[in-house]
């Protein structure tokens, strides 16, 4: 691209946010795909992501064309979210603030080898690697998140430029989209492997709450403006 193009483009508040979420990733040499992309798997992500956010700018409805990425990309990443968020037992930090949110347990860690002979694309994954180890393979999950949250979350910021968010930031919907797609991912895990159904004790729904959560996504694109407050008032309706 042009270094004239590329001004003009940085102009855009759209294009401007995905600018500044690419260049703190990816030139932060102490973490992250920073520190353990190559070079030439960078570029190629930050091509591709400018390509996608070009698509969201010219785009008839971009709100909700924005939607569409930010959708696929937080499903992805709240499939591998759940397999590395460390347990209650483990040292390590957990920085999500996840961990302890209805479905969202932190159990799943000890579960990956049974989990990579039962869920397709982890089975894919562990398949991939020359030496499918334990460790290897958490290694990979993380490498998958690390992809997978970036994106989200260059969609994320394009998506508070596009003003499609509230202006109060504790009601915005995103993170409780984040978490209710987290909650829906371990749900899924736990029914491959037999382990037991956590949500449905931490719910009203019970057997069916897994359900109620993964229609978080319907709420998002169906263009509600406030996808938290229909999907919660809904729910409430239907205990009502």
């Amino acid at each position: 691209m042009a270094r004239r193009e590329l001004k003009a483009l940085e102009k855009n508040p759209v294009y401007q946010a995905a600018f500044i979420t690419i260049r703190e990733t990816l030139a932060d040499d102490t973490k992250g795909l920073g520190k353990y992309a190559s070079q030439k798997f960078k570029d190629e992500l930050a091509e591709g992501l400018i390509r996608e956010v070009g698509e969201v700018v010219t785009a008839q409805n971009p709100i909700m064309a924005n939607r569409e990425k930010l959708a696929a990309y937080v499903l992805v990443m709240a499939k591998y979210q759940v397999l590395i968020l460390p347990p209650p037992a483990e040292e390590e930090d957990e920085i999500t603030g996840l961990r302890g949110k209805p479905g969202i347990t932190g159990e799943l860690k000890a579960y990956l080898q049974e989990i990579a002979e039962k869920d397709k694309d982890i089975k894919e994954l562990a398949w991939s690697l020359e030496n499918p180890t334990p460790q290897n393979l958490y290694e990979a999950c993380i490498f998958k998140y690390w992809v997978a949250i970036f994106m989200a979350t260059v969609f994320n910021n394009t998506r508070i430029a596009l003003e499609d968010h509230h202006p109060s930031p504790e009601k915005d919907w995103y993170q409780s989209f984040v978490a209710a797609m987290c909650a829906w991912e371990e749900h899924n895990y736990r029914e491959a492997i037999g382990l037991p159904d956590v949500l449905s004790t931490q719910d009203n729904y019970g057997p069916i709450a897994a359900l109620k959560y993964s229609t978080f996504l319907d709420y998002m694109m169906s263009g509600a403006k406030y996808p938290n407050f229909e999907w919660e008032e809904h729910f409430k309706q239907e205990q009502g």
